[in-house]
């Protein structure tokens, strides 16, 4: 079954629990899994040999700007104050995607001239909410 875009859902949270509320100010959200290889190599062969290394994830969406929007200001507080917060998605309301604790590595307040204002953010994975995120966590 092919889905739309729209279906897909960004709940957020205190970290260290599965995040419960909606947010509904997300658009373009992308759930970039990057799985890594490391290199097992060794002196006793000419080629370079790869292995299974650490999945790098990253969540990346904008949102439009709007100072009372609860969901906005909790993103922002996350990212300025350096702590984490819980991020769950989901391709559609009873589908998969993604849950545990995130730090906020990236906030672009974007002014255009001949758009309304956004913000784009990144978050990446963390254990300091008191979560570990496992392979369980992807795609649950």
């Amino acid at each position: 079954m092919i889905r739309m875009g729209i279906e897909g859902q960004l709940f957020f949270g205190g970290a260290g629990s599965s995040a419960t509320n909606l947010a509904n100010n997300v658009k373009d959200l992308t759930e970039a899994i990057d799985p890594q290889e490391a290199d097992i190599s060794a002196r006793g062969s000419v080629i370079e040999q790869a292995g299974p290394g650490t999945i790098k994830l990253t969540l990346s969406w904008s949102s439009n700007w709007d100072p009372a929007d609860g969901f906005l200001l909790a993103i922002i507080a996350a990212a300025t104050g350096r702590t984490p917060i819980a991020l769950r998605t989901k391709d559609y309301a009873a589908g998969k995607g993604v849950d545990g604790d995130f730090i906020i590595t990236k906030l672009d307040h974007k002014e255009p001239l001949k758009e309304g204002q956004a913000v784009d953010f990144e978050a990446r994975p963390t254990p300091l909410g008191g979560r570990w995120m496992t392979t369980a966590q992807l795609y649950c």
